[in-house]
């Protein structure tokens, strides 16, 4: 009977440092990614601005060269396929980094939507391509 509660003891006791731990580690590995965070942040914007180009190139272009804005079904699929493909260049370990570091999946793929929203508003060749336009129309 003693032996049982002692090994219960040493379960529950087991269970708990294991948790304590788990916490210490969490709390130093988010610390590591708030002290490396411009680190982080430089490698997710290359890897952004590289996803951002390609998608541009292949989907994005034709609407800006027309001067017209696609219909929002269609940027949404663009946005998704710039998440898959900047997730893609990360890779997996990195990925988990940065999904942590956002606090969730959640979280990091709406960083990474406004993103391509953002600039997907300043595309400068659809820009001047409507001002084009307006200039035709103006003579």
């Amino acid at each position: 009977m003693l032996i049982e509660i002692l090994l219960i003891l040493t379960g529950v006791l087991s269970i708990i440092s294991l948790v304590i731990f788990g916490k210490i580690i969490d709390v130093k590995r988010r610390k590591q990614c708030m002290d490396k965070f411009t680190n982080y942040q430089g490698i997710l914007e290359y890897f952004m601005e590289k996803a951002f180009e390609i998608i541009y190139k292949d989907q994005v272009l034709i609407y800006s060269l027309e001067g017209t804005k696609p219909k929002e079904s269609a940027i949404d699929a663009m946005s998704q396929d710039f998440v898959r493909l900047t997730q893609k260049f990360i890779g997996p370990m990195m990925l988990d980094e940065f999904v942590f570091m956002y606090g969730g999946t959640e979280a990091f793929t709406f960083n990474l939507v406004n993103y391509f929203s953002l600039r997907y508003e300043d595309d400068e060749i659809r820009n001047s391509t409507l001002a084009n336009i307006a200039e035709d129309e103006e003579i």
